[in-house]
This record gives structure tokens, C-alpha cells and sequence, in this order.
């Protein structure tokens, strides 16, 4: 409902009323279905959609508070930042290898449901800023939360973007690794190697962790194969060893090939070549697109914009952080550029309230509460439109079927067939079936969604609108 409001393209639902009762052997569970559905669905897609952005998040637990257009800007901005960090990081082995970030997935500070002993955890490259982030507490794991303190560094999959050729081959090894996952438990061989370097039976989140950690790990087989042994001008250079990773578990990583604890062997990875684990995945470590709150509650604070920010950082709550505060020295400057959705009302975007990450200073695209589920029906009532939500919702469309009736392949189709529009608060299933907005949201919810009783807070709309009423 949030991205509708926001203007976001009609979704695909994917493995909606899919029954998981059944053993792994048959099919494996939920969340092995979303690296399996979404697969399947990218198979549907033809050459000719190569290019276009596809974006992925977790159906429940996800909230949109930014435009698409400012998703867009910040996805080729991390894409850009990260691909220059990669040039410099890799040296020869950009040029020859022709390595490239081109998806990007969320950052969270647990390598979980992994071993953290394992290529999945180990491998990843610390973040590439503040190393005190939180004071002398930083990655130590020594707080009640041990986590609490560890800058995001670990994939989390509650959010994928990337362009369909980007995410082809991605998708395709993550669903080969998957269906090993998928056997029956007791058939697991002695030597325990269905656990594919830590993986576990259930989770979509392990695999992918498997994956970056072996991408990072051959990232650093293939810069030290082209680092160079001489100088410009014949001067040997020292031989340097593999990179570290920062702390597992307290424990530094000094050398990521010889981690200081038993691990998992790591097998033959470059048997089918170097670039065989090359997935081209950057990750979120900023929170410009998305925040995930699994230990990191602590990091993020609901902002009233259009207030004094001194006024709500009281002593209080600054006991409640284990970083300094910090908000954007100006209010970004790419929602203002995003403007409000087609036939809308003009919004006053920089006085909203906006859920912020206060430790890195970002207000993020969206808020994925993988951490304390609760805060779903407790924070609703923080969302900038939450007043306004149904008559927002109406001048979106309201949950209308607008226009003439399309097909599924008209709504996957590139280029759009002219005259389509985008069923407002509806999706499509993978089968092909419209859901309308009734049956995604039974009437029975709309109370809790769109509450009659609201609490006074000022109009979201600028002067110009508001006096209109």
C-alpha cells in the first residue's frame, strides 16, 4: 500500500497462497521460494528486458516512505560509488576481468542464519567508512545486544535491485544452491556437504550469503593475480598477502584465506573459472535505499522535519544510541527532485516525518522491519502519510482497475502497449491472475490501514493546497 501511494509500478506476487506444509524434498519451504519463483519469473522475461530495473523485497514486513524516482538516483549512485571503490581496490584485475557492480542488496549486522565460521561471513569486506562508528564499541560485540555495535557489513536480502541481466545468472546459481537445500534431512551425505559452506536447510538469507562470500573471496583471488611484481620502471614490489575482513565474532580476520578459527573447507572454487562466482553485488551499507532494523532499532529514530531536530534528540534518547547522532546538514536534496506522483496534490516533502537512520545520517528509501516485528502496528502512525492515506490512496486511483483491462503479458511487456496504466493497490500473481485491492487488503483491515480517528498533526500539503482545502 505504501508504494502505491507513492506511485510504484503494479507489483507481481510472487508464491502468493502457495501451501509450504510439504517436506523440503518436494519443494523446500517459503523462503527457498523466493529465489525460486523470482527465477522462474525472470525466465518469462525476454532478451529485449535485459536493461530493465527489477526490484525484489520481502511481501510483509517492507514500507515504502521515498518516490521511485528517488530509489532509482540512489541505486545508480551506490552502483557508481561502489564501482569506483572496486577499480581501486582490484587494480589490474578490473581492467582485465572487466568487474562491475550492477545489484545491489540491503546491509544488516548479522551474518545470519549462517555459521559465521563459514565463507559466507568471514569473506565480506568490512564497510567502507567509519571504523568508530560507535566508539571504542565498534565491531567488539561486547554490548547486551552483541551485534548492536557492528557496522552493517552482511548481505540482507529483504531488498534486490539490478537489471534483469544483471540478476539472470545471480538468480540461477541461487537457485541451483537452493535445491541442494531441498533434499529430505535425512539423506544428508556424512561429510555434511549439503550445507553448501554454512548454508542451512530453510533460508533464502543463507544462500545468499554463500554467494557474496564466495564472490568476495575470488574478488581477492583474482586482485592478487594481477597485481603487478614490478614498478613502472622495473623496481620490485613486495609481495603483498590477501586482505582481512574485520571481527567474526570479536575475533579479527587478518587474512581471509587463513581466518583464525576452524571453518568450513571452501573447496575448488575456481574450478570453472575465476569469474564463475562473479555476481557483480554491492551492498546498501549507507541505508540510502533501505534500513534494516534486526539489531540495529537503536541506530534509527522517527524525525519530525519540519521541527527542530535539537528538540528531539532530548538526553534521553541520546542514552538509547550507541552512536553520535547525525541527520542530513541539508534535506536531501533527491526527494525534493522527486516531486509527488502524477495528479497529485503538491506535497511539502521537506516538513514530513521520516523514518532516519541517525547514525549514518540517511533517510532511506524504505524501512524493512526484520527485527522487531512488532514495530509494524506501533509505528504506522509514524508514516508521513498516515493522516492522509486514504485520500492519498484515492487520487492514486484508489484501488480501481482505471483504464481498459490489460493482460499479464501486456503488464510485463517493454514497452508499455499505449493506454496501460497501473492498477492502483492491486497486484499480479505469477500465474497471471489481477488481484484488485480488496482482496490484497479485506475490508476488515482498512480501520488499522486507514484509521477514521487520527491524531492532529499539521496538513502535509503545501499552503497553496492546503487553503483550497
Amino acid at each position: 500500500m505504501s508504494a502505491s501511494i507513492l506511485g510504484y509500478s503494479t507489483p507481481t506476487l510472487l508464491a502468493w497462497e502457495e501451501d509450504y506444509d510439504t517436506p523440503r524434498g518436494v519443494f523446500g519451504d517459503s523462503y527457498l521460494a523466493k529465489i525460486i519463483r523470482t527465477q522462474e519469473y525472470m525466465e518469462t522475461m525476454g532478451n529485449e528486458r535485459d536493461n530493465d530495473l527489477l526490484l525484489v523485497v520481502d511481501a510483509y514486513d517492507v514500507w515504502f516512505q521515498l518516490r521511485k524516482e528517488t530509489l532509482v538516483a540512489r541505486y545508480n549512485k551506490i552502483i557508481k560509488e561502489s564501482n569506483e571503490r572496486l577499480k581501486q581496490e582490484l587494480g589490474e584485475a578490473w581492467n582485465f576481468e572487466g568487474l562491475r557492480n550492477r545489484v545491489v542488496f540491503g546491509a544488516g549486522k548479522r551474518c545470519s542464519p549462517n555459521d559465521p565460521h563459514s565463507i559466507g561471513c568471514y569473506a565480506v569486506p568490512e564497510p567502507p567508512f567509519l571504523d568508530d562508528l560507535y566508539g571504542n564499541s565498534t565491531d567488539m560485540g561486547i554490548r547486551s545486544n552483541k551485534f548492536g555495535t557492528t557496522r552493517p557489513r552482511f548481505l540482507n536480502a529483504g531488498f534486490i535491485m539490478g537489471s534483469v541481466k544483471g540478476l539472470r545468472k545471480l538468480f540461477s546459481d541461487a537457485r541451483e544452491e537452493a535445491e541442494k537445500l531441498m533434499i529430505f534431512e535425512d539423506q544428508v551425505p556424512e561429510d555434511d556437504s549439503i550445507h553448501i559452506h554454512g548454508a542451512t536447510y530453510h533460508s533464502d538469507q543463507s544462500v545468499w550469503n554463500v554467494l557474496f562470500g564466495q564472490q568476495e573471496y575470488m574478488r581477492e583471488v583474482m586482485r592478487l593475480k594481477y597485481k603487478p611484481e614490478t614498478d613502472g620502471i622495473g623496481r620490485k614490489i613486495p609481495r603483498e598477502g590477501p586482505r582481512g575482513s574485520g571481527r567474526i565474532d570479536g575475533k579479527k580476520v587478518d587474512n581471509i584465506f587463513d581466518p583464525p578459527f576452524e571453518h568450513p573447507n571452501v573447496g575448488n572454487l575456481g574450478a570453472d573459472g575465476l569469474l564463475a562466482r562473479e555476481y557483480g553485488v554491492a551492498l546498501d551499507y549507507a541505508s540510502d535505499i533501505v534500513h534494516n532494523t534486526d539489531s540495529a532499532q537503536t541506530d534509527a529514530m522517527w524525525l519530525d522535519y519540519g521541527q527542530p531536530m535539537e528538540e528531539q534528540f532530548n538526553d534521553t534518547r541520546r542514552e538509547n544510541h550507541d552512536c553520535a547522532q547525525r541527520v542530513p546538514e541539508e534535506f536531501p536534496q533527491d526527494i525534493l527532485d522527486a516531486g509527488p506522483p502524477n495528479q497529485y496534490p503538491p506535497i511539502e516533502w521537506s516538513i514530513q516525518s521520516y523514518y532516519t537512520d541517525i547514525c549514518l545520517a540517511s533517510v532511506p528509501v524504505m524501512v524493512h522491519h526484520d527485527g522487531d516485528k512488532t514495530a509494524r502496528e506501533r509505528d504506522w502512525s509514524r508514516m508521513w502519510f498516515y493522516e492522509n492515506g486514504k485520500r492519498l490512496f484515492n487520487f492514486a486511483g484508489g484501488g480501481a482497475t482505471a483504464g481498459h483491462a490489460r493482460s499479464f503479458e501486456a503488464h510485463k511487456a517493454f514497452p508499455r502497449p499505449a493506454g496501460m496504466v497501473n492498477e492502483v493497490g492491486g497486484a499480479w500473481l505469477n500465474n497471471g491472475r489481477f488481484l484488485r485491492w480488496s482482496e490484497v487488503c479485506p475490508k476488515s483491515w482498512e480501520e488499522e490501514i486507514f484509521p477514521s480517528k487520527k491524531p492532529a498533526r499539521r496538513s502535509i500539503f503545501k499552503d497553496s493546497y492546503r487553503e483550497r482545502g
